[in-house]
């Protein structure tokens, strides 16, 4: 019985230096098929992993606003800065890439417009099945797709808890959450 106690004794000290961690792929051999190809994909596509950040507000059409798609924008480029990020898509790029293709293909033009009525224009005349996957149809909520290769349970939870603070300074007309299946 003493034995059996001291065991239990340690096992509860041990609690709080456990640490849940899934190594995922890497727990495949480096020259399995499926270790090479997510290897290959990170390598030539940029990242096999995906996550989403979801940005939300309280009023319809608040991403037509061109206020709110420079906030998309900055956490673009904020997100690119992070170490295991490859890129982000968001209803910013659409919306810029449609802005120039009606200015002529003029690079100067790849921006997001001045007013909400010219986005609002472009989207209607611009818009594919593709942007439904970035904003809602009421353009209330909208969705940053955000490459990643970080995709070890320690290093993708880091990635998302970095992305939860800087979602925490949001101003306080937009609300931003971390979602996906990784």
């Amino acid at each position: 019985f003493p034995a059996a106690a001291g065991l239990g004794l340690l096992a509860v000290l041990g609690i709080p230096r456990t640490a849940i961690y899934s190594t995922m792929i890497s727990n495949f051999a480096r020259d399995t098929e499926i270790r090479r190809s997510v290897e290959a994909v990170n390598r030539h596509l940029g990242a096999s992993g995906q996550l989403q950040v979801v940005l939300e507000t309280d009023y319809n059409d608040a991403f037509k606003e061109p206020e709110n798609l420079a906030l998309i924008e900055e956490l673009q480029g904020w997100l690119a800065g992070l170490p295991d990020v490859t890129g982000s898509t968001s209803l910013v790029d659409y919306v810029k890439l449609i802005h120039r293709g009606f200015r002529g293909h003029d690079p100067a033009e790849h921006r997001i417009p001045e007013s909400r009525r010219l986005v609002s224009q472009l989207l209607f005349f611009g818009s594919s099945d593709d942007v439904a996957g970035f904003v809602n149809s009421q353009y209330r909520i909208a969705n940053i797709r955000v490459r990643t290769t970080a995709l070890d349970s320690a290093d993708l939870g880091a990635l998302v808890r970095s992305i939860e603070a800087r979602l925490a300074q949001l101003p306080a007309r937009v609300d931003g959450r971390v979602a996906g299946n990784l």
